[in-house]
């Protein structure tokens, strides 16, 4: 590991839908470390638990039962505010769908987290334009997303999760809707990212060669971990 310091633990981790005889366990008992700068990758067919987990790990959702930890805090006890909070600070996220405001520029776009933190508008552009350029975006800072290419839009979805500094890059089938040679560039500045920069990246991807660029790699299936490589 890049850095033997967990970042974030599951202990146990359960997640049930629903009641009764139509009650889904999308998890079973995950027990899992995320260690600090390192690149992980959760594999899995469809149905296989990975999106509820990535959820977990991001804070977007609770599980039914087990414990988290992120960064010493229990995350499964905090409030529904508590969660805002830790996503708005401490956790980028990089979806399939870029997510990226249309009529606003790739600056603007980027910016954004920085303007509900707070951050002073001389700061928050001077690290937008900084993130821009981490990602090869340098000189696209004016363009809108309709100017981009679907790779470039990207790009600037992973500059506006890195912006803010966080301690925890969530990454969801960041490459689902590029082609395979825009996805291998992608993949790859994710892997610069993490190398260069030691952001602690965990990914979640139904592609084995997605998965590669991950120096860990866990495979669920039915809500459990049945494999890691």
């Amino acid at each position: 590991m890049p850095n033997s310091d967990v970042l974030a633990e599951l202990r146990d981790i359960r997640k049930l839908y629903g009641k009764g005889k139509r009650a889904v366990h999308a998890l079973r008992g995950i027990d899992l470390k995320i260690y600090k700068g390192e690149f992980l990758a959760i594999m899995g067919a469809s149905g296989s638990g990975k999106s509820t987990c990535l959820n977990i790990i991001g804070c977007l959702d609770t599980p039914t039962s087990g414990t988290y930890m992120l960064g010493g805090v229990e995350v499964n006890r905090l409030s529904k505010r508590g969660l805002a909070l830790l996503r708005r600070y401490y956790i980028g996220f990089v979806f399939q769908s870029y997510n990226l405001l249309e009529r606003s520029t790739a600056l603007e776009n980027v910016e954004l987290p920085l303007i509900y933190q707070g951050i002073p508008f001389k700061e928050r552009r001077k690290r937008a334009i900084s993130a821009l350029e981490a990602v090869g975006l340098k000189g696209n800072e004016h363009h809108l997303p309709s100017e981009l290419s679907g790779g470039q839009q990207q790009r600037v979805a992973i500059a506006r999760a890195i912006v803010k500094r966080p301690i925890l890059l969530i990454a969801d089938e960041p490459t689902g809707n590029l082609d395979s040679e825009m996805s291998h560039e992608i993949m790859r500045l994710f892997s610069d990212l993490n190398k260069r920069d030691g952001i602690t990246i965990v990914l979640v991807t139904h592609e084995r060669d997605m998965a590669e660029y991950a120096e860990r790699r866990i495979i669920l299936k039915d809500g459990m971990i049945v494999g890691e490589e």
